[in-house]
């Protein structure tokens, strides 16, 4: 006898199951911004975000739509969350002066540093300390971001010594010449390179035993050259 069996939920482990939920939950975080909600979809973890006067009415619409589509979640316990300042995702608790400070601690320099402090004398200053306005505040946080964006991450490099390659070339023919080189990373991206021409004047300089070829010191000074401009 044919017996059928309905799942109620994906099984663990199935090709399709993680495609298909990542589907579902994708499809009402479309929803969600369909009524003015901003949010984000990492799996079945969403952040919410909204101004701080609209932070109830945004954390009940969304409620109310997973309601709505039947989709279930904890509304009580350890897992439940309400909209605050801060934010739990994954296990990892954060704010916005956190996340700030972290990406300060990944650029070179300390210029940023003032500006993070600034933000943390905002966020932790009494109601009747004035010595820091939200224009002040605006315009550290606006250079903070132009910092931000052209300043260079921090590297941080295991090698001992860096691996390049050098290589030359030079050529002379009707008593003019020319060299150049080319210098590369162990990756074989190209570093820098340079090339010149060499007219008569200073092949005749460089002909010092009236040779008729000088391709030899020619190729000898695009090894000098380089030396000296790249050491």
């Amino acid at each position: 006898t044919a017996k059928c069996f309905q799942q109620y939920s994906m099984p663990f482990g199935g090709r399709a199951s993680a495609v298909a939920f990542n589907r579902c939950a994708r499809a009402i975080q479309w929803l969600a911004r369909q009524i003015f909600i901003i949010l984000s979809c990492y799996y079945d973890d969403y952040v919410n975000v909204s101004p701080e006067e609209r932070a109830k009415s945004s954390e009940e619409a969304f409620a109310m739509l997973l309601d709505l589509l039947g989709w279930r979640y904890d509304k009580d316990g350890a897992k439940a969350d309400a909209m605050s300042d801060r934010v739990t995702s994954f296990g990892v608790d954060f704010d916005l002066g956190g996340r700030l400070t972290f990406a300060e601690g990944q650029l070179f320099g300390r210029t940023s540093r003032a500006f993070c402090n600034s933000l943390t004398q905002h966020l932790f200053r009494g109601p009747l300390d004035g010595s820091l306005n939200d224009e002040c505040l605006q315009q550290d946080l606006m250079a903070f971001k132009s910092a931000f964006s052209q300043d260079k991450p921090k590297c941080v490099d295991a090698r001992t010594r860096e691996v390049l390659y050098l290589f030359t070339d030079a050529h002379f023919e009707g008593g003019q010449g020319g060299l150049g080189a080319v210098l590369y990373d162990e990756s074989g991206n190209v570093v820098s390179w340079f090339g010149t021409a060499l007219g008569p004047r200073e092949c005749e300089a460089l002909n010092v035993e009236d040779k008729d070829q000088i391709i030899t010191e020619l190729g000898a000074l695009a090894v000098l050259a380089s030396l000296r401009l790249w050491k």
